[in-house]
């Protein structure tokens, strides 16, 4: 999940492959001036590097504790950019890993 939301940032689309709505005019010519990096929620970066993942026993949690995600991934005052999310090909890779796990014995 953490590969998958990785590629989303690196090639600017939602999990289920939906591209994001781009930079306006206005945030191009911004970073452009600013020397920031040009794709889209990539201004500086931060908010890419500050997605992470939690594993425990029986389960693993990801998000972004970065002050802006929520206003992107939710579209509050801002266009929305989801960027968490589980595709179907998420789904059957966590199918197919839990499917090892169960065959092997929890070890």
């Amino acid at each position: 999940m953490y590969a998958s939301t990785m590629e989303n940032f690196e090639e600017e689309h939602d999990p289920w492959g939906n591209p994001w709505m781009p930079n306006s005019p206005f945030t191009l010519r911004e970073k452009r001036r600013l020397g920031r990096i040009m794709k889209v929620l990539q201004s500086t970066g931060i908010m890419k590097s500050r997605t992470n993942y939690k594993v425990a026993r029986d389960s693993v949690t990801i998000g972004n504790y970065d002050n802006k995600a929520r206003k992107h991934h939710e579209g509050i005052d801002t266009p929305q950019r989801v960027f968490l999310g589980v595709s179907d090909e998420d789904l059957a890779e966590i199918s197919a890993a839990y499917a090892d796990y169960v065959s092997e014995g929890a070890t």
